[in-house]
């Protein structure tokens, strides 16, 4: 296992002097679950990571002598996370000031508030649920419909919900989702009819493919039933959009 962003963080901010309890509660206000939290700690430590000195303990004499011979250890972990992060910023400048490339002039530009990377990975897990959240209403209104496909995804009427259903929306049996990333901007959730290739603009919209299914974590193909439905969107990331599917 090779360290990454999340334990370099963790290491830097123990370094600092932070307890895990404070770095624990950061990550959960970037967005984090607990269960991510409790995982990117365990990498931590399995890469060799001390915890913080609980106020007052002593070492004693074996844990001098081990922390001292995890000097060197922690000299290169520190070297590799100092180049990384180097590395990053390097890729970062280059993106931004390379010039587009023809096959690239129709691509929406990766909008400017997912610079860090515990905020876009933050953001990743509200496209995430919100995704879920809209597969489970589509099954939610098709068993409540004998079967019947929604044909409308449209704002409801309580703040950050949409709501599924007929054609008209008006009238009939309706499922809501509440969501928290795209929320319920007019145009953020859109039916869209299958066809190959097909992609998510930017990372403010959700694509809802009716008989379509995902193929993997990215793509979307054709599916053999209409009652499938297959939901594109897409998260900003330093080198581009990175397209995802979840399907219901």
């Amino acid at each position: 296992m090779q360290p990454n962003q999340t334990t370099d963080y963790i290491h830097q901010q123990l370094s600092q002097g932070y307890s895990e309890a404070a770095i624990r509660q950061a990550l959960v206000q970037s967005g984090w679950q607990p269960a991510q939290v409790d995982q990117a700690f365990a990498q931590y430590y399995a890469l060799g990571g001390t915890p913080a000195m609980q106020p007052g303990a002593q070492p004693a004499g074996q844990a001098r002598a081990a922390s001292k011979s995890n000097k060197p250890f922690i000299l290169a972990l520190a070297v590799f996370a100092c180049l990384l992060i180097l590395v990053v910023v390097i890729a970062v400048v280059v993106a931004a000031t390379h010039k587009k490339s023809p096959d690239q002039s129709t691509a929406s530009p990766v909008t400017a508030g997912s610079n860090s990377y515990l905020q876009r990975q933050a953001d990743l897990t509200s496209e995430k649920n919100d995704a879920s959240a809209l597969a489970a209403a589509i099954d939610e209104f098709i068993a409540n419909n004998n079967g019947s496909v929604p044909q409308s995804i449209v704002p409801g009427s309580a703040a950050n919900t949409w709501d599924v259903c007929a054609a008209a929306c008006t009238t009939g049996y309706k499922s809501t989702a509440t969501l928290n990333y795209f929320k319920n901007a007019p145009q953020a959730v859109q039916i869209k009819p299958f066809k190959s290739g097909l992609k998510a603009p930017d990372e403010n919209t959700v694509y809802v493919v009716p008989a379509a299914k995902c193929q993997n974590d990215t793509t979307a193909v054709a599916a053999d039933s209409t009652r499938e439905f297959a939901l594109l969107f897409a998260s900003a990331e330093p080198s581009g959009l990175n397209q995802l599917c979840v399907g219901s």
